[in-house]
Protein backbone atom coordinates (compact mmCIF):
# COMPACT_ATOMS: atom_id res chain seq x y z
CA UNK A 1 0.00 0.00 0.00
CA UNK A 2 2.84 2.38 0.86
CA UNK A 3 4.51 1.59 -2.46
CA UNK A 4 1.21 2.25 -4.32
CA UNK A 5 0.73 5.63 -2.59
CA UNK A 6 4.32 6.56 -3.40
CA UNK A 7 3.85 5.66 -7.09
CA UNK A 8 0.54 7.50 -7.44
CA UNK A 9 2.10 10.53 -5.74
CA UNK A 10 5.01 10.43 -8.22
CA UNK A 11 2.56 10.10 -11.10
CA UNK A 12 0.57 13.10 -9.86
CA UNK A 13 3.73 15.22 -9.55
CA UNK A 14 4.89 14.18 -13.04
CA UNK A 15 1.46 14.95 -14.47
CA UNK A 16 1.28 18.46 -12.95
CA UNK A 17 4.87 19.12 -13.98
CA UNK A 18 4.03 18.05 -17.55
CA UNK A 19 1.02 20.42 -17.64
CA UNK A 20 3.21 23.29 -16.46
CA UNK A 21 5.83 22.39 -19.06
CA UNK A 22 3.15 22.37 -21.77
CA UNK A 23 2.09 25.89 -20.80
CA UNK A 24 5.70 27.09 -20.91
CA UNK A 25 6.19 25.41 -24.29
CA UNK A 26 3.13 27.13 -25.74
CA UNK A 27 4.23 30.48 -24.33
CA UNK A 28 7.68 30.02 -25.87
CA UNK A 29 6.17 29.03 -29.23
CA UNK A 30 3.89 32.07 -29.15
CA UNK A 31 6.80 34.42 -28.40
CA UNK A 32 8.97 32.80 -31.06
CA UNK A 33 6.33 32.96 -33.80
CA UNK A 34 5.52 36.55 -32.86
CA UNK A 35 9.21 37.40 -33.08
CA UNK A 36 9.56 35.83 -36.54
CA UNK A 37 6.31 37.36 -37.76
CA UNK A 38 7.30 40.85 -36.58
CA UNK A 39 10.78 40.57 -38.03
CA UNK A 40 9.48 39.46 -41.40
CA UNK A 41 6.88 42.20 -41.63
CA UNK A 42 9.46 44.83 -40.77
CA UNK A 43 12.04 43.49 -43.19
CA UNK A 44 11.57 45.13 -46.63
CA UNK A 45 12.46 42.02 -48.67
CA UNK A 46 10.54 39.39 -46.76
CA UNK A 47 6.78 38.94 -46.56
CA UNK A 48 5.58 35.87 -44.74
CA UNK A 49 2.57 34.34 -43.06
CA UNK A 50 3.18 32.10 -40.10
CA UNK A 51 0.84 29.68 -38.41
CA UNK A 52 1.15 26.67 -36.15
CA UNK A 53 0.15 23.62 -38.15
CA UNK A 54 0.26 20.74 -35.68
CA UNK A 55 1.17 20.14 -32.06
CA UNK A 56 1.94 16.67 -30.77
CA UNK A 57 2.37 16.12 -27.04
CA UNK A 58 3.92 13.22 -25.19
CA UNK A 59 5.33 13.03 -21.67
CA UNK A 60 8.82 13.82 -22.93
CA UNK A 61 8.38 16.37 -25.70
CA UNK A 62 6.14 18.72 -27.62
CA UNK A 63 6.58 18.63 -31.38
CA UNK A 64 5.34 21.70 -33.21
CA UNK A 65 5.15 22.22 -36.97
CA UNK A 66 5.15 25.85 -38.03
CA UNK A 67 4.50 26.73 -41.67
CA UNK A 68 6.12 29.87 -42.99
CA UNK A 69 4.88 31.11 -46.37
CA UNK A 70 7.37 33.36 -48.05
CA UNK A 71 8.67 34.32 -51.49
CA UNK A 72 12.27 34.92 -50.45
CA UNK A 73 12.38 31.43 -49.01
CA UNK A 74 16.10 30.64 -49.27
CA UNK A 75 17.24 33.76 -47.42
CA UNK A 76 14.45 33.35 -44.90
CA UNK A 77 15.35 29.74 -44.23
CA UNK A 78 19.00 30.53 -43.50
CA UNK A 79 18.27 33.57 -41.37
CA UNK A 80 15.64 31.90 -39.22
CA UNK A 81 17.80 28.81 -38.85
CA UNK A 82 20.60 30.93 -37.38
CA UNK A 83 18.25 32.92 -35.18
CA UNK A 84 16.71 29.76 -33.72
CA UNK A 85 20.00 28.17 -32.81
CA UNK A 86 21.67 31.30 -31.44
CA UNK A 87 18.92 32.16 -28.99
CA UNK A 88 19.86 31.49 -25.35
CA UNK A 89 17.01 29.22 -24.25
CA UNK A 90 17.67 27.56 -20.90
CA UNK A 91 14.41 25.67 -20.56
CA UNK A 92 14.37 23.91 -23.93
CA UNK A 93 16.63 22.33 -26.50
CA UNK A 94 15.86 23.19 -30.09
CA UNK A 95 16.38 20.13 -32.24
CA UNK A 96 15.77 19.21 -35.86
CA UNK A 97 14.85 21.68 -38.55
CA UNK A 98 13.17 20.38 -41.68
CA UNK A 99 13.92 21.89 -45.07
CA UNK A 100 11.67 23.18 -47.82
CA UNK A 101 8.58 21.38 -49.00
CA UNK A 102 7.77 21.27 -52.71
CA UNK A 103 5.25 24.13 -52.51
CA UNK A 104 7.74 26.64 -51.05
CA UNK A 105 6.57 26.29 -47.47
CA UNK A 106 9.17 26.18 -44.76
CA UNK A 107 8.33 23.55 -42.19
CA UNK A 108 10.06 24.00 -38.87
CA UNK A 109 9.82 21.11 -36.47
CA UNK A 110 10.57 22.01 -32.89
CA UNK A 111 11.24 19.10 -30.62
CA UNK A 112 10.88 20.79 -27.27
CA UNK A 113 12.40 18.70 -24.54
CA UNK A 114 11.83 19.60 -20.93
CA UNK A 115 14.69 19.66 -18.46
CA UNK A 116 12.26 19.11 -15.62
CA UNK A 117 13.61 16.26 -13.45
CA UNK A 118 10.28 14.49 -13.03
CA UNK A 119 9.89 14.13 -16.81
CA UNK A 120 13.36 12.85 -17.65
Amino acid sequence: AIDYIHKSSQSSIASSCFRATQKIAFLYIFIMTTYIHTYMHLHPYIHAHIYIHTCIHTHTHTCVHIYIHTHAYKYTYMHIYMQMHNMPIDAFHMLHLKSLTADRKLVFVFLVRSKCICLS
